[in-house]
């Protein structure tokens, strides 16, 4: 089987990449040049070049934008795409909408139609928890997103998903959006939560809690993740096949209980200082599980506790 991964180089992207070259599947991942590296993307790429030197069944295509390389896509003819491309900063999506909008909405149109020429079966869209309302009832249902987002990054993910729905519909593609929780785990993104609570325990340094603490988020474990991307490219597809599904954990963490175990897998206090909690914020995020336990035959295994032990682990290990 033939996989695109756009987004390879990003946190998600590049475990996926390094898993399907493992699966011996054929695997090639996108990622866009241009633009300042930083240290931590300059890893990433080292990374996903030592998994091409080890698996000749998996390779890269590099360039600016989609277009200038969508004649290397349709040389690779690619059976499922994963797209995991596009930005996700809920406080950077309120300052600019509209970069929102271009890099999660019209690339993903970019994209749909370079794989529409190509016939490409099967496209996953990694769409997010945050398409969801304040006022949709917990935990989150697929069916019931409540009035609107709270935020433009959740708005552009659920106008994506609603584009990729008319693909589905309009061209016969095997289309589906996964809504992604709270992914944490080693080779975390430095702006991540749990990253900023760990670095700033390890550095001494003040974290900045706003709110109370009692914000709940479902945090689900990169493995969790990972398996349940695979059983989304190998599900035998029917017609009543969901447009979406929620990927998370089923269990509401609060934003201090994180801290706490982040404080007991490096074994050292963090530095508080508490602020007011942001509007665009939701007060708590809790996945229902149960429609990707029925269409996928899947369900979380990694506990909280052991997934903060694996990542605080990596985080001592490396930084």
């Amino acid at each position: 089987m033939r996989i695109l991964i756009t987004g390879a180089a990003g946190f998600i992207g590049s475990h996926l990449f390094e898993r399907l070259a493992r699966e011996q599947y054929r695997v090639i991942g996108y990622v866009r040049s241009g633009g300042n590296d930083t240290a931590e993307r300059l890893r990433k790429l080292d990374f996903l070049n030592n998994v091409t030197r080890t698996h000749p069944n998996a390779s890269l295509i590099i360039g600016p934008t989609l277009g200038e390389v969508s004649r290397a896509i349709a040389e690779f003819s690619p059976m499922v795409c994963v797209h995991l491309a596009g930005r996700s900063s809920v406080r950077e999506s309120l300052q600019n909408p509209g970069l929102y909008a271009a890099a999660n909405g019209a690339t993903t149109i970019e994209l749909l139609e370079i794989l529409r020429r190509c016939a490409c079966k099967r496209f996953i869209h990694s769409s997010s928890v945050m398409v969801y309302g304040k006022d949709a009832p917990l935990p989150y249902r697929e069916a019931t997103l409540g009035s609107s987002p709270a935020s433009f990054y959740g708005a552009s993910k659920l106008a994506t998903e609603a584009l990729v729905n008319t693909w589905r519909a309009l061209h016969g593609m095997e289309a589906i959006n996964l809504r992604l929780f709270s992914v944490y785990g080693p080779e975390l993104r430095a702006d991540c939560v749990p990253h900023l609570i760990a670095s700033a325990i390890r550095d001494d340094r003040e974290f900045t809690l706003f709110g109370d603490g009692s914000s709940i988020r479902d945090y689900v474990e990169i493995d969790d993740v990972m398996r349940a991307l695979e059983a989304a490219i190998g599900a035998t597809w029917s017609a009543d096949f969901p447009l979406a599904l929620n990927i998370g954990s089923g269990v509401g963490t609060s934003l201090i209980e994180l801290v706490r175990k982040i404080e007991q897998g490096l074994n050292k206090k963090a530095r508080i200082v508490q602020k007011p909690a942001l509007s665009a914020e939701l007060p708590a995020i809790v996945a229902g599980i149960e429609l990707a336990r029925i269409t996928l035959g899947w369900k979380p295994s990694v506990s909280l506790s052991d997934g903060i032990t694996r990542m605080t682990e990596w985080f001592a290990r490396t930084q």
